[in-house]
């Protein structure tokens, strides 16, 4: 094999490996946002909630940063999430509409994992929120595969296979 070979096969094999961790994490996302709907809620003490710009690769995009406590069994812990899946983005309004969604809450609660009662969020994910890792990962996936086809199609390696298996 030569160089150029070997660091195409290397490319490969790098990126379909991302492209597991991504759609690993993407569907432990889906089963944790979807399980989440049936957590127990807790009283909760919020004692953070704005609007921050974070920069990246010279872009702003906002999020909502929370901060709060809640008791469960005389135990105290504190959480940071606002939905599991919420990211942020480029457009601040959405995420000025999330903090005044909280600040307006009646009663502040959250719901926690009773299996892990340190994981919590302030809103169940009852939205597209939770889907956004895994459709990453299926569309590096698929970028992938195209570029494997492609490259198959280009070394002559394809046609090979396909001769072979005739």
């Amino acid at each position: 094999m030569n160089f150029a070979t070997i660091l195409i096969v290397s490319m490969l094999v790098l990126s379909y490996a991302a492209g597991i961790v991504i759609l690993t994490a993407g569907v432990r996302q889906i089963r944790t946002g979807l399980a989440a709907r049936d957590w127990p809620s807790v009283d909760a003490r919020l004692e953070k909630c704005e609007v921050v710009p974070r920069y990246a690769s010279n872009t702003r995009a906002y999020h909502v940063s929370v901060k709060y406590s809640y008791t469960i069994a005389g135990v105290r812990y504190e959480g940071d999430t606002l939905a599991i899946g919420y990211g942020g983005s480029s457009s601040r309004r959405p995420h000025e509409d999330a903090r005044r969604e909280v600040l307006s809450l009646e009663r502040f609660t959250v719901r926690y994992d009773p299996a892990h009662p340190e994981s919590s969020t302030i809103f169940a994910s009852e939205n597209s929120l939770v889907f956004g890792t895994f459709v990453f990962g299926l569309l590096w996936m698929a970028f992938t595969l195209i570029f494997t086809a492609i490259v198959l199609a280009v070394s002559g390696v394809g046609s090979a296979i396909l001769a072979w298996m005739t």
